[in-house]
């Protein structure tokens, strides 16, 4: 099969391509001869542009679902997320009691007969082992500080444990680190009151992502930058961001791009039940939640989001002005690589041919899920006011 599309250049345009694939992978990448008609074309997407779907590391619930107390419906939200571009995500169970955590462990391995829709690549495990003033929603109650941890039944569960994430300075962070580190499990620092030694540390030690910058940890200060701050300038540590108007402001989304760039970043929605969803409470773990303009605890603490992840790759390119190639790297590309999936991220032959088409305002198109059409949007959207990727936001944007 071969499919006709605009594709990132790798200098940040685009140029008319065309797209190879055999047995559900990517075969060939290259250019077409012009942009007239093409009859070894079997599909032509042209002028939307091809890009390598969307990863999702950290998505606790959509649709009214919450993964943490009802894991199953990590299954039909993701063929939901095919309309979004996402064809691979990270089912979220935030801090709770291990009967939640083992009913997530035997979702993940029960995956419905002909089941089509964005690939769940493992559990992200948010806590237990976190920060008490910096828990946000965790039940305080459930999280675990001892010298041991949980890292010999995250090691039980590692073929579908991908990500977890620990506060690198309660008692049992060095331990879980270095064991999770071995096992291939990926360890991300969040939920934290670490100083920058501390974070600095446990990134030299193996952890190898910051959860959600700014959010959950101890603020920038001029004389102690905490974890924020050590994530940001250590050179191997990955950099997930929540990219709205509430988790983050403009300037805080342009510090952590000036400072990681598009090569360390990684967006991530942090969707909560209510996303997808008609306004109203969601449950969030055992929390529950207010879902508007955002989604918020009863004392207006933020619990994660209402985000889509087409809308935070449009948030993104109007804050930075970010190219299309840094759009596919911080939504695609660097999830993968943190993840270590060297199946997924890019366009490139020998890897899966999960590719999404989007249009000029970063809008799917069509998902497709190893080269076969899984979505196909059909109703008319109106066009949003955000610039298309390489054109600068205009200046009253970045007040």
């Amino acid at each position: 099969m071969r499919l006709a599309a605009m594709l990132p250049n790798g200098q940040g345009g685009l140029y008319c391509g065309r797209i190879t694939v055999a047995s559900g992978r990517i075969v060939d990448v290259g250019p077409l001869a012009d942009n007239s008609p093409d009859r070894d074309t079997d599909l032509d997407f042209r002028p939307h542009v091809a890009l390598p779907g969307f990863i999702d590391l950290q998505l606790n619930g959509a649709y009214g679902h919450d993964i943490t107390t009802d894991p199953s419906k990590m299954w039909s939200i993701g063929q939901r997320l095919l309309s979004h571009g996402v064809t691979a995500f990270l089912p979220t169970v935030i801090s709770s009691p291990p009967q939640q955590r083992q009913a997530a462990y035997d979702a993940i391995r029960s995956e419905p007969d002909g089941y089509q829709g964005a690939m769940p690549l493992g559990l992200h495990i948010e806590g237990p082992e976190l920060a008490p003033d910096y828990a946000g929603v965790h039940p305080r109650t459930e999280l675990v500080n001892g010298p041991e941890g949980l890292s010999v039944e995250f090691l039980r569960e590692a073929e579908v444990v991908a990500l977890v994430t620990i506060a690198p300075e309660v008692e049992s962070a060095s331990n879980s680190i270095e064991h999770l580190v071995q096992a291939g499990i990926a360890v991300s620092l969040g939920h934290t009151a670490a100083t920058a030694a501390q974070a600095s540390a446990a990134f030299d030690a193996g952890a190898s992502a910051l959860t959600h910058i700014f959010n959950g940890m101890a603020p920038l200060h001029h004389r102690e930058v905490g974890a924020a701050g050590a994530g940001l300038l250590h050179p191997n540590a990955y950099v997930s961001f929540i990219a709205d108007d509430h988790h983050l402001s403009k300037e805080a989304i342009r510090i952590a791009w000036g400072l990681a760039g598009p090569g360390r970043l990684c967006l991530v929605t942090d969707a909560m039940a209510g996303m997808g969803a008609p306004a109203g409470t969601y449950r969030l773990g055992s929390e529950i939640v207010e879902c508007g303009e955002a989604a918020r605890t009863g004392d207006g603490s933020l619990a994660g989001s209402l985000l889509t992840m087409p809308e935070a790759v449009r948030q993104v390119q109007r804050v930075t002005g970010a190219t299309w190639d840094e759009l596919v790297a911080i939504s695609s590309t660097n999830p993968a690589a943190l993840l270590g999936d060297t199946d997924r991220g890019r366009l490139a032959p020998g890897r899966r041919a999960d590719i999404i088409i989007v249009d000029a305002h970063l809008r799917p198109v069509a998902t497709m899920l190893q080269g076969t059409i899984a979505y196909r949007r059909t109703e008319r959207i109106s066009v949003p006011r955000s610039p298309p990727p390489n054109r600068k936001p205009e200046s009253e944007t970045l007040s």
